[in-house]
């Protein structure tokens, strides 16, 4: 059992890894970091997405008891992250950072992967479902947070939505499963080049997405702050364990569909706090700090969970 798990997690961290090894060698040349990053959120992860729900029925995406269990453990997380923050009387900008550094999930460049690799065409389903959720709830609360912290005494809340609204409907990593479904609905199967060029791009967001991963890791040089362990703690045993809590008590869901969103609950942070962090100005070096520890950490918490699904 051990030696498939490894089989399926060695990979993916491995090539995390190469990506570290990478930028503290200058393997890669500076600034492959956001060229890499570009092509992965703008060509690769969307070519993967269309094509996913270009080719399943829609209403097979539909899972009520996965999106409670994994909105749930999401929703209590981001809560319990900000109340954390706001006694101690840090602002409402903070707070609301902090809250997405315990609660955001790496669903798109670790998540699809994994989930791949575990439970195939099922677990990216599912990983696409997560990715959404955290994208159009708590990263959009976030930018309103930050905006209305921003502007509350000129602008105020209107500017808050507004902004938020331009920023989900601009990004491509929903627009693409959006597409996928309009296109889904004419009945039209997708022309042999296209879906050709759908497969290479997909195919190349998974070994991107890892080593660029790595390369952020390797580049990110934070201090040491307290709080980082309590944000950490949050995202990778409290979420999962409140998901698992929804998913096998109280909704008794499927055996994969409860195994997918007990898994990605309990990924290690992603990218979107450090980004939403240097975009406005505040201190990144804690959001960085914690997708070191999260995604050095997740490597015994995944592999862990993967053992008891496994076994």
């Amino acid at each position: 059992m051990l030696t498939t798990v490894l089989g399926i997690v060695g990979p993916l961290f491995g090539l995390i890894l190469l990506g570290f090894v990478s930028g503290k060698r200058r393997w890669l040349p500076e600034g492959s970091t956001p060229a890499l990053n570009a092509f992965v959120v703008y060509l690769a992860l969307p070519a993967l997405f269309f094509r996913v729900m270009a080719e399943n029925d829609p209403r097979e995406l539909w899972q009520p008891g996965f999106l409670l269990a994994f909105c749930t453990g999401t929703a209590i997380v981001f809560a319990i992250g900000y109340l954390v923050d706001r006694k101690r009387a840090r602002s409402l900008s903070e707070a609301g950072i902090d809250a997405l550094i315990a609660s955001y999930p790496n669903t798109g460049f670790i998540g699809i992967p994994l989930c791949l690799s575990a439970f195939g065409t099922t677990g990216v389903q599912a990983a696409i479902i997560a990715c959404v959720i955290p994208v159009t709830i708590v990263f959009a609360l976030t930018i309103m947070m930050l905006e209305f912290d921003i502007h509350r005494e000129d602008h105020g809340l209107p500017a808050a939505f507004r902004k938020t609204g331009i920023q989900l409907g601009t990004n491509p990593l929903m627009i693409a499963p959006a597409a996928g479904i309009a296109w889904h609905l004419t009945g039209i199967p997708l022309p042999a080049a296209a879906d050709k060029l759908m497969v290479y791009l997909g195919e190349a967001a998974t070994p991107c997405a890892l080593v660029n991963i790595g390369l952020f890791l390797s580049e990110s040089a934070p201090g040491a702050h307290g709080r980082v362990g309590v944000l950490v703690g949050l995202k990778l045993l409290v979420q999962p364990a409140i998901t698992a809590v929804m998913a096998l008590v109280v909704l008794r869901m499927p055996a994969i569909w409860s195994s997918t969103a007990i898994l990605l609950a309990a990924l290690p942070t992603g990218t979107g706090p450090f980004m939403l962090a240097t975009h406005y100005r505040f201190d990144s070096a804690v959001s960085a700090r914690a997708i070191l520890l999260s995604t050095l950490f997740s490597v015994a918490t995944v592999t862990a969970l993967l053992m008891l699904h496994l076994g």
